[in-house]
């Protein structure tokens, strides 16, 4: 969490900030918002949706029978209700609790984004882009302009409110990506940039996002079928329909079908799973590596996800945390993983499946709110905690949760190479500041199934390292290395002396459960 740590090691009798007298402990603190996962059985015609929270609980899920192909896309708007598409004349919803409630009949397609006042845009099972109310309602429908086709990109809301589509048109010499925008109040044609030179010339665009700066970030590439796979890619900036920047992803500039696209994260970097060709087959998708824009030499980091992608990532609410679905190589048996991105610990659980060949997905587009947060609607307090949301996701405090404040402080659970647990705290106000630093009465772990357990942690510390300007420490227990294969769920959490509060948790190790 802090970069400049001091040299010196503090020891157990030198760490007696850690201890402090007993208050009484609130429950671990729950994190907001769920994930929503996609589930398709392709032998029994049936797609389903199953949320699950933060720590990777199922709170259960919603069947629909007859489908024939898997769930499409989800957004979060204004209310946090969760806007799914179900490619069938359906727009399934859940609230912000992850209550199901009546679908939207008849609804849209597969692709769809939230508005920064609710209801949603979307293409209807006509290909025609329509407006709906926060109740359904359709606000009015755009046919899309002559020879358009889009390629499984939802619309784009930028952060300064524009509303863009991107697609192609396909020639007889060739592809040639084409940009709508469209009045979001009106759905008039407000421009159709076609390209046929430059970084966005050839191919089609496959992937689109917006950034909090107010750009929008496409993917271009050329579709190859053997094996399948997007070949030639280039990540392109654009302002207006203009083109800023742009750089190849990777090595080789390649993205897998089952890992295609990227997300951007609050500081505007971009977000993308490594691909590599194997001689003739797929290469591995297990490397998520991250850009930023200023630099795109290099990527500026990189995780090992240790199995390969299965469609689909997506940034928690606080962008400091990433979701996706695993699958083991050459077999249907797909994991639910949770990344924490500072710390780089990771944890995963199996689906439950009681039918063979079953896939799992997390549904593209938003479905834990951050995109919401982070883009379509930035300067709204949604959570009322007087801090916008854009500076919310830009801190790495949690949006839609008013305890989780941009100044609060943070706090991160990881296990060493021994296995011992270590703990990463920090407060930019000071850890010990008398008046805005840590409320250490409140320091708690908690063991799923044991209950509270730092007073007992306490006897196991070994080492206490602390940033130079007091902004942060590193503890390690290293008394308690934790034997492999216990798959318990730690969660710990802390909060200032101004009431904000900071969690994280993660699997013991190997982290699956």
């Amino acid at each position: 969490m802090c970069a400049r740590w001091r040299l010196a090691v503090v020891p157990l009798a030198a760490a007696s900030f850690l201890v402090s007298p007993l208050a009484t402990r609130d429950a671990h603190a729950q994190r907001s918002g769920y994930v929503v996962v996609g589930r398709f059985d392709s032998f029994g015609h049936k797609a389903s949706v199953e949320l699950f929270d933060r720590e990777l609980h199922s709170l259960g899920g919603l069947t629909e029978t007859g489908a024939v192909s898997p769930i499409g896309d989800v957004a979060t708007d204004a209310t946090l209700t969760r806007w799914i598409a179900d490619q069938h004349g359906k727009l399934l919803r859940a609230d912000a609790d992850g209550q199901f409630l009546d679908p939207v009949v008849p609804g849209g397609g597969s692709l769809i984004a939230a508005a920064p006042g609710g209801g949603l845009y979307d293409f209807d099972p006509f290909s025609k882009l329509e407006a709906l109310s926060p109740s359904g309602g359709q606000l009015w429908l755009s046919p899309t302009p002559s020879l358009f086709m889009y390629q499984g990109i939802r619309p784009v809301l930028t952060a300064t409110g524009e509303l863009w589509v991107g697609g192609f048109k396909s020639l007889f010499v060739g592809e040639k990506p084409v940009l709508w925008q469209v009045d979001p109040a009106t759905g008039a044609t407000l421009a159709q940039l076609e390209y046929s030179s430059g970084f966005l010339a050839g191919g089609q665009l496959f992937a689109g996002a917006g950034a909090p700066d107010g750009t929008v970030w496409w993917a271009r590439g050329g579709f190859v079928y053997e094996p399948a796979h997007w070949a030639g890619v280039e990540l392109v900036d654009t302002q207006d329909g203009n083109v800023l920047q742009s750089f190849a992803p990777g090595e080789y500039g390649e993205m897998g079908v089952s890992s295609a696209g990227f997300v951007v994260d609050a500081r505007g970097r971009l977000l993308f799973i490594d691909y590599e060709q194997v001689g003739y087959g797929w290469g591995p998708q297990k490397v998520l590596v991250r850009h930023d824009p200023g630099d795109v030499t290099a990527p500026d980091a990189s995780w090992d996800l240790e199995k390969n992608v299965f469609f689909g990532f997506v940034l928690g609410p606080t962008g400091e945390e990433l979701f996706v679905v695993l699958q083991e190589p050459f077999a249907f048996e797909f994991r639910l993983c949770r990344l924490n991105l500072l710390t780089g610990a990771k944890s995963s659980v199996a689906f439950a499946s009681a039918v063979p060949f079953e896939e799992f997905r997390i549904l593209r587009g938003d479905p834990t709110g951050f995109v919401y947060a982070n883009v379509t609607n930035r300067m709204a307090d949604t959570d009322g905690d007087g801090a916008r949301n854009g500076n919310e996701t830009f801190a790495g405090s949690d949006p839609f949760d008013s305890s989780s404040r941009p100044d609060g402080p943070k706090i991160g659970i990881s296990f060493t190479g021994s296995q011992a647990i270590q703990l990463t705290l920090s407060d930019a106000d000071g850890l010990l500041d008398p008046n805005k630093g840590l409320d250490l009465a409140t320091l708690s772990m908690v063991v799923e199934g044991y209950g509270e357990m730092w007073p007992a942690l306490l006897t196991a510390l070994t080492s206490v390292t602390l940033t130079a300007d007091g902004t942060g420490a590193r503890v390690i227990f290293g008394a308690l290395p934790l034997p492999s294969g216990l798959k318990l769920r730690i969660n710990v959490s802390v909060k200032d002396l101004t009431g904000a509060t900071a969690s994280d948790w993660q699997v013991t190790p190997p982290g699956e459960l």
